[in-house]
């Protein structure tokens, strides 16, 4: 469908439309669990609560569905490891994305009944193919790549002592332990060397919305100025990309950009 010729440039494909439209479905309910848990000593009422259940598979949570433990009961995952979990399945569908891609264009430059043009528009949509897919996952992953990721982070540690008194006289009875795993101590060896991975998923959690932002941002200046002198604009060297992120921006109209 999303090959389809187009009447206009207002007229956008299905895909497109689909996408945008599960956007904000798949965030809503993203927000609706993390809300719940994160507040999860309320007593919510029993429609909420099933609402919060079924919610927590839109998190794509893979380990969580498919739990390692029940392949072997050794395998167990502390946060630290579901953090490194949830940055190698990112990693491991960026690299996927990047190999098709790649195997695909060489497919088309090795085609000898294609003629340049049609290679480059085969090309040109096999991108934005690519674009689109892995920009939707990669987003649909995020809440739940910055949830693990804020679970490791110093700001989670909790001073325990063995009781009020060693607290208030004598401070090095006290240790600070990872609230999402108390067997985890802060700050000792093992924690300090997993924390370089959670400096790497903290840069990716900036990165992708930051990213996102400029190269939409820059479109929209584009956009503005082909306005403002009356010609069309067509030059853009990312329109791939554009195209692949219309599912952020798919159900805004223009006037609407902020």
């Amino acid at each position: 469908m999303s090959k389809r010729k187009r009447k206009n440039k207002e007229e956008h494909s299905l895909t497109d439309v689909f996408l945008s439209k599960n956007k904000d479905c798949i965030g809503f309910y993203q927000v609706t669990y993390g809300l719940l848990e994160a507040f999860s000593y309320i007593q919510w009422s029993d429609s909420l609560q099933v609402i919060g259940k079924y919610s927590e598979i839109l998190q794509l949570n893979v380990l969580q569905i498919a739990a390692v433990l029940c392949l072997s009961s050794g395998l167990t995952l502390d946060p630290f490891g579901n953090m490194c979990a949830i940055m190698a399945i990112n990693a491991t569908v960026i690299a996927f994305a990047s190999i098709a891609y790649g195997l695909r264009k060489v497919i088309i430059l090795r085609n000898p009944s294609l003629q340049d043009d049609e290679k480059s528009r085969e090309i040109s949509q096999t991108k934005e193919l690519v674009y689109r897919n892995l920009f939707f996952f990669l987003y649909v992953t995020y809440l739940s790549t910055c949830a693990k990721t804020a679970s490791v982070l110093p700001l989670t540690c909790r001073k325990l002592c063995l009781d009020e008194k060693q607290e208030l006289e004598n401070e090095e009875s006290c240790f600070k332990y990872l609230k999402a795993d108390y067997s985890i101590r802060c700050h000792d060896l093992r924690y300090n060397n997993l924390f370089i991975v959670a400096y790497i998923s903290s840069a990716y959690i900036i990165a992708l919305p930051v990213a996102t932002f400029i190269v939409l941002w820059n479109q929209r200046r584009r956009i503005r100025a082909s306005e403002e002198a009356k010609t069309s604009d067509d030059s853009s060297s990312n329109t791939e990309m554009i195209s692949g992120l219309r599912f952020l921006f798919e159900n805004y109209k223009t006037r609407s950009w902020f």
